[in-house]
């Protein structure tokens, strides 16, 4: 849950700097929204993920533990995947 707040401050702070030109371009503006879209399906899988770990998981704090880490790791994974989109 500790790397949810850091997507959605990177969101924030792409936002924030595209506000910094005086009109971006169309181009820009599509690669915003595939970078936006893309944070955004990691952080939906993410919760998703999360949610059937403690399913799972349900009670053994190992299997927890190990789960949760796993998916955090491809959570980050995913992140970086979307670098390439970031305008």
């Amino acid at each position: 849950m500790k790397v949810l707040p850091l997507a959605l401050l990177t969101l924030v702070a792409s936002l924030s700097l595209t506000g910094c030109a005086s009109s971006p371009s169309l181009e820009d503006q599509t690669k915003l929204i595939e970078y936006e879209k893309c944070l955004e399906m990691s952080v939906d899988e993410y919760n998703r993920t999360q949610e059937a770990v403690m399913d799972l998981g349900s009670g053994n704090w190992r299997i927890e533990q190990s789960m949760s880490l796993n998916y955090k790791k491809a959570f980050e994974s995913r992140l970086n995947a979307c670098k390439h989109l970031r305008p």
